[in-house]
């Protein structure tokens, strides 16, 4: 197993409890991301948007599969991750977002209601009037501890965890695949499922994936618990009368600094990053985002007018697209599976496509294929 974020220990939870010999390969969180040199991981937060709610019926039905497992995993493992704060939609009326949503949610019979600008006190949502809400299982999970907890599952099935950096996966010429990392060390192994995010390329020897990792700016801003009360998840497309017409909010959220923040980003802006010291780079801060935070800043002080003129802070991560617009799920080889590209909307969904990826395993059934270039 290389690589053990979201999905990947999730996967690993999965194959250990169906009795499989497993090892991961993972990296710990650096200490400082400007001094690092390494790969990173995008579940170095505090707070992810879930919900059940979405315009695709297949990311809906991932994303209800494993929050239907979310307590259950909190109360196995002792880690909470998750608070269902609820989870709202919005665009102008008639958007053609929301209507996507209405009926996803029609087709797989999900609660949801449509609610009014006044039902969300400190929210100025303009012209935006068509809103969808999400009450139940809805609100926010925090990455660090949701992979702490399948962690501590997927050990005490039986897992082992070595935390080193995987630089060389290799089939060998008789039978197995050998694993060389960093620190130097080589193991054989039988099998071996990659789950390495934007930073999965380089481990993939003659595999050439269509995979676009692109860096992203998260912008967060310190808010009060009052604000958090009262303020479900958000996201938005097609928006009007705002610097932003696609962008996600969360309400305010604990970070390891003691102190709540208001969460927004966007994928408006791109910015691609094609090799792994692209990718370290961007993590490290580098890369002009001057753009993306004026709007990011512009358009949460428009939508929550009481922040403005409080301490702000931006994060990197990264998001890794797929050419089918769902993860890569599937064998490379009779030795080697691929679970990665959560296109910006894995980590709700985390466990099940965990789940899907270890049952490449014990199954000939494809789920998600790979696309490669010519």
């Amino acid at each position: 197993m290389v690589g053990c974020g979201m999905i990947g220990s999730a996967a690993m939870k999965y194959l250990a409890r169906a009795g499989v010999d497993v090892m991961g390969f993972s990296s710990r969180e650096p200490a400082s991301f400007a001094d690092h040199n390494g790969v990173f991981a995008s579940h170095y937060d505090a707070g992810r948007i879930t919900r059940t709610l979405d315009p695709d019926r297949e990311w809906a039905r991932m994303a209800q599969a494993s929050v239907d497992r979310y307590l259950e995993l909190e109360r196995e493992s002792g880690i909470h991750f998750f608070d269902a704060a609820g989870f709202a939609a919005f665009g102008p009326p008639g958007s053609n977002y929301v209507d996507r949503i209405r009926d996803t949610a029609n087709e797989m019979a999900t609660v949801s209601r449509s609610a009014r600008p006044g039902d969300f006190s400190g929210i100025d949502f303009g012209s935006n009037t068509d809103i969808e809400a999400q009450d139940k299982d809805a609100g926010v999970i925090n990455p660090r501890e949701l992979v702490r907890a399948q962690m501590i599952m997927a050990e005490r099935e039986g897992a082992k965890v070595r935390y080193e950096e995987v630089s060389r996966i290799e089939q060998n010429a008789g039978h197995g695949v050998s694993i060389e990392t960093i620190e130097g060390n080589r193991f054989e192994v039988q099998r071996v499922l990659i789950a390495a995010g934007g930073f999965s390329e380089p481990a993939l020897t003659g595999a050439r994936l269509r995979l676009d990792v692109q860096g992203r700016v998260v912008f967060l801003v310190q808010a009060d618990q009052e604000i958090a009360s009262a303020m479900p998840a958000l996201i938005a497309d097609d928006a009007t009368g705002l610097a932003l017409s696609e962008f996600y909010v969360l309400p305010p959220v604990l970070y390891p600094d003691g102190k709540r923040y208001l969460k927004i980003g966007t994928a408006e802006y791109g910015h691609p990053l094609r090799s792994p010291a692209d990718k370290i780079s961007w993590f490290r801060g580098k890369g002009d985002a001057t753009r993306d935070v004026r709007a990011l800043q512009s358009t949460i002080e428009t939508l929550v007018p009481s922040i403005r003129n409080r301490a702000t802070q931006q994060l990197r991560c990264v998001i890794t697209y797929t050419a089918t617009g769902y993860p890569y799920l599937d064998w490379l080889n009779d030795r080697t599976a691929l679970a990665v590209g959560g296109c910006g909307q894995a980590a709700k969904s985390s466990d099940e496509i965990g789940r899907l990826a270890a049952r490449l395993f014990d199954s000939d059934e494809r789920w998600y294929p790979v696309v490669t270039t010519n």
